[in-house]
């Protein structure tokens, strides 16, 4: 067996593959290290990944953990069903001083966005202060603080950008924003959008478009929690017929990774 692992720039994913599967290989495991770690992780989506005769197993690490200055040193590594681990291959991956946002639910809307503002990030207390009769001071309950809570601006330069953006957004789920934060001085959190407001500045036919997100710090969804490059409806609206499907697409490999659009998540306008 072969077990390849790389960093692809134009996805901001870690890609992973395995090929030359024997026939007593049912499924395969995906983990990951990160530097200091004495125990593995799983990579979201990687988990007892079902072996077809003959394909090339093809996993994509999409929320990496960027570190403080967004080139994190990881090792990844393969476990087969049967037992045996393919040795870790290190990888250096980056967010290139830029931010990503990305759906775990649905990858094929991830994308690179250009951040011109954000606010400073606030917690709110859920401690409580209990007054009490003749006493000066009151009796504090503590309790860990909430979420990270704060608002950034991202600019996209046409219309048809502005609209991806939006529609991609409208989507929902949990998402992660993937900074480099030493750089942006923007923490890499997953997070559920708030509130998000765009608009436009400048001369009154400019298609520039500066959209402000409000995001809600969430907890990191299980491993489990992962979604395809595509969905049935993707099928749909790219063929008139079966007879069309089976004729442009010769596996289910090929079916699975069609490109998928915002729209075939939720319902265009």
């Amino acid at each position: 067996m072969s077990f390849q692992c790389e960093f692809d720039p134009e996805t901001g994913a870690v890609a992973m593959s395995c090929d030359a599967l024997g026939d007593d290989v049912t499924w395969v495991d995906f983990h990951y290290w990160r530097s200091g770690d004495a125990r593995p992780r799983w990579v979201r989506g990687g988990w007892h990944v079902p072996v077809n005769a003959g394909a090339t197993l093809q996993v994509r690490h999409h929320d990496w953990p960027p570190g403080p200055d967004g080139t994190p040193l990881l090792r990844y590594a393969a476990r087969l069903s049967t037992g045996q681990w393919e040795d870790p291959v290190q990888v250096t991956p980056s967010v290139f001083d830029q931010a990503w946002i990305k759906w775990l639910g649905f990858p094929f809307l991830n994308r690179r966005v250009m951040v011109v503002a954000y606010t400073d990030p606030r917690r709110d207390g859920r401690g409580a202060l209990l007054e009490v009769t003749a006493a000066r001071a009151p009796i504090a309950v503590g309790e860990v603080m909430g979420p990270l809570r704060f608002e950034f601006t991202v600019r996209t330069a046409t219309w048809q950008q502005w609209r991806d953006l939006d529609r991609s957004l409208s989507v929902g789920g949990v998402m992660m924003l993937h900074a480099d934060e030493e750089r942006l001085g923007l923490p890499a959190v997953y997070f559920q959008v708030d509130d998000v407001h765009a608009e436009k500045k400048g001369r009154h036919n400019s298609e520039v478009r500066y959209t402000t997100i409000a995001l809600h710090e969430v907890a990191e969804p299980s491993h489990h929690y992962a979604g395809a490059i595509s969905t049935w409806q993707t099928v749909l609206r790219s063929y008139q017929s079966w007879a069309d499907l089976v004729e442009a697409a010769a596996t289910w490999g090929d079916v699975v990774n069609m490109p998928a659009v915002a729209g075939d998540v939720v319902v265009e306008d």
